[in-house]
């Protein structure tokens, strides 16, 4: 058992209480309570278009009748290889600034908290190059460039009231330059009042040193649940469980509540063995993408109450038509859309009766 998983309720919420607490009446600008020691009910929504025209009111409409009150708009941009020194503003794939500006408006509009997230994405990759893998021929450089490219997106989080922001998402290789994380949060904090994150790769987090300048420990969730091609709920629980001990284990070494940024699975024919791969070639199983989520209930919100552990969640994702057709992660027109209507009212259940997590 981890350590974390012996601490008592009441020292879990001592622990993120303390750790939300001073920033936590500073608040943001127009996002209202945006309270973390609250669990999150959110959804991610991809933004990686650049056509200024492309709106995502109904995206954003469907996410709140699911029953979300947090929506993860993920903001993209595209660098031209893992060891470009330059990471772009705008590119093929970034959305402008007055699109992000509309969008985060919309949701706040819609009554939903907002969480802003930069990816960096890779125009030319090798066989093992992702953001994850970046070696910049000229660091100094391309720290500049990502600072602005944080640095804007904080702007426009100020503006328009985003309860929270992401410094960064599975930067792994860079993850040790613990000096330059510290310097951008700082810069950050000076041009944004709202929360601040980071979003760590699920089996990636050991090496990050600078947790305690942030406000709330990220992590993806793409974990391996299961290397059968048809696996059981109770299989997919047990990968589940291995995964809910590393949450633990995340939040005893960062002090912090655990929000996984991402939890995805794919709805395809063996998807629980590497659940961060939609491209493989097999064919769509919607059916394994409901029992995958069935499993997480089970063990991250037993009947029906989220464990300590859990400060949050984002589902991801809901992007594009769905349906029984459908490889990738969304759950729109699929079984697991209504787990996921389950999961995400059973977590704002949890907030309306204003307890934090596991408060019971």
């Amino acid at each position: 058992m981890s350590s974390q998983a012996s601490l008592s309720r009441r020292a879990l919420l001592a622990i993120a209480a303390a750790a939300l607490g001073p920033r936590a009446a500073r608040g943001p600008a127009r996002g209202g309570p945006a309270d973390l020691v609250r669990p999150l009910a959110g959804v991610a929504l991809p933004m990686h278009h650049r056509d200024p025209r492309r709106r995502y009111d109904r995206e954003l409409r469907e996410i709140r009748a699911l029953g979300a009150d947090w929506v993860l708009l993920v903001v993209a941009t595209e660098q031209l290889d893992a060891e470009a020194s330059h990471v772009p503003r705008t590119s093929p794939r970034t959305p402008p600034d007055e699109r992000v500006a509309a969008t985060v408006r919309r949701a706040r509009e819609l009554g939903l908290e907002v969480l802003l997230m930069p990816v960096v994405l890779l125009a030319r990759a090798g066989p093992d190059d992702w953001r994850g893998s970046l070696r910049p021929a000229n660091p100094d450089a391309w720290w500049a460039s990502y600072g602005e490219l944080v640095g804007g997106l904080a702007e426009v989080g100020r503006a328009e009231g985003a309860a929270a922001l992401a410094v960064g998402s599975e930067l792994a290789s860079l993850e040790r330059e613990e000096a330059r994380w510290r310097a951008l949060v700082a810069a950050t904090r000076a041009r944004f009042p709202g929360r601040l994150t980071y979003s760590a790769n699920w089996d990636h987090f050991d090496a990050i040193r600078f947790w305690d300048a942030l406000d709330f420990a990220g992590m993806t969730a793409y974990f391996r649940l299961s290397p059968e091609p048809d696996p059981t709920v109770a299989d997919l629980a047990r990968g589940w469980r291995r995964a809910l001990g590393e949450a633990r284990r995340l939040g005893a070494r960062s002090h912090l509540p655990v929000v996984l940024t991402e939890v995805g699975v794919p709805s395809l024919r063996g998807g629980a063995a590497a659940p961060w791969d939609y491209t493989r070639d097999a064919p769509a199983d919607p059916d394994l993408q409901r029992r995958a989520f069935e499993a997480f209930a089970e063990v991250f919100l037993p009947d029906g109450h989220p464990v300590p552990s859990l400060g949050g969640l984002f589902l991801y994702d809901w992007w594009g038509r769905g349906g029984p057709d459908d490889r990738t992660y969304t759950a729109r027109g699929k079984p697991a859309e209504e787990v996921w209507r389950r999961l995400l009212g059973q977590l704002r259940a949890a907030d309306r009766g204003g307890t934090a997590p596991g408060a019971r």
